[in-house]
């Protein structure tokens, strides 16, 4: 499953069914990783849950069920599938990870690490060549790469869900440092503010003060001799032109601002809107341009509301929340990956891996603080 959500990217099932396109027969809607998890979730669904987290990601996914059925029932056919490849196949998998014993689950979680580092290769690649490896349906002045993962937002979100689990040792100490400065390039070259933002925390923090305690004097001579390349790095982006969008744009322009203001789009919809959302896709694409500006929305709760209303949006913002509400209590930045991709992306609600990068983050934080209470309340 974490094999085909991250290396089986929306853009390359564009190639092959219209999977987040227009048209098509609606069982090409779905990931292939979807069909695995409903079989997987039903073979669970035989045994008792075995610990707090697994019952505590089943709860999450009958959520998510309960509001897909929801959605089905006013015919947001579209909506429906969306969700159930963005949250509730990432919500099955958390609950098939939280049967496994903790070194299996560490295996999956450096599988996801790695496969990110191969998008940080095929980022330098398409930054060098300036031109997309994977066919985009959209079209910037200022080209970004994105690798696997079609949007450069998407790119960089799963970079700072990388970055997180290197903080919490998915990944062996000596290759956890460069990764780190790799993950944070890879940001950079992507051009995306707010990830970028993100991982330079992470990154810092991680240096200033580990999650993972330093044991020996390599640690800290690695750590320290990381953050002493940073300048080098910065320097290297900087002199390839890395920073020309972000310096041409500048940190807080109307692009950014249009995420602050994006509630102001909810006055456009009328009464019955409102409550039950647009019915026309010429209407909704019409309106949301009028709302934003030209715009396109990239507010999650937004994206529902204009989709299938606001209870709906409501209810599915609940549900997202229940799900990581273990990891926000134990990680704030964390917290801002997540607070992040909520309210300044559509990564909860269009098809794509960023999810599911996030969920497998709030998923190893909770683990690992699990397992170390757990041994000490049965330590003698």
């Amino acid at each position: 499953m974490v094999a085909l959500i991250f290396l089986v990217s929306a853009p390359i099932l564009n190639l092959v069914i219209p999977y987040s396109q227009a048209g098509g027969n609606f069982l090409m809607k779905f990931h292939p990783a979807s069909w695995i998890a409903l079989v997987l979730f039903l073979h669970i669904l035989q045994f008792p849950a075995a610990n707090r987290l697994d019952a505590h990601y089943r709860n999450a996914v009958f959520l998510f069920v309960f509001v897909c059925v929801l959605l089905g029932l006013q015919g947001k056919g579209a909506v429906m599938s969306s969700l159930i490849d963005v949250q509730i196949t990432p919500a099955i998998l958390l609950v098939a990870l939280s049967r496994l014993p903790l070194e299996q689950a560490r295996a999956a979680i450096a599988l996801f690490v790695w496969i990110i580092t191969l998008n940080v290769l095929l980022v330098a690649l398409e930054f060098v060549l300036r031109t997309p490896i994977l066919p985009r349906e959209f079209v910037e002045v200022i080209f970004r790469p994105a690798g696997l993962f079609g949007h450069p937002i998407n790119a960089g979100l799963l970079f700072c869900c990388a970055m997180l689990l290197l903080t919490r040792g998915a990944v062996g100490t000596f290759a956890r440092r460069p990764l780190m400065l790799a993950f944070l390039g890879g940001t950079a070259l992507c051009g995306v503010r707010g990830p970028l933002a993100i991982a330079a925390a992470i990154f810092i923090v991680n240096v200033i003060k580990p999650t993972l305690p330093r044991r020996s004097a390599i640690d800290y001579f690695l750590d320290f001799g990381v953050l002493f390349a940073v300048p080098i790095v910065v320097t290297i982006a900087y002199s390839v032109g890395a920073f020309d969008r972000i310096l041409s744009l500048g940190v807080w322009e109307e692009s950014s601002q249009s995420r602050l203001f994006i509630f102001d789009a909810l006055d456009w919809l009328r009464s019955d809107e409102f409550w039950w959302g647009i019915d026309s896709y010429d209407r909704m694409e019409e309106l949301t341009k009028s709302a934003t500006g030209g715009r396109y929305i990239e507010n999650s709760f937004v994206f529902i509301t204009f989709a299938a209303g606001y209870p709906m949006a409501l209810l599915a913002s609940l549900s997202l929340t229940f799900l990581q509400a273990p990891a926000l209590r134990r990680s704030l930045l964390f917290a801002m990956t997540f607070t992040l991709a909520a309210f300044a992306t559509i990564a909860f609600t269009t098809k794509g891996s960023s999810s599911a990068g996030i969920a497998l983050a709030g998923y190893w934080i909770w683990r690992l603080d699990y397992e170390r209470k757990h041994r000490v309340q049965s330590s003698p």
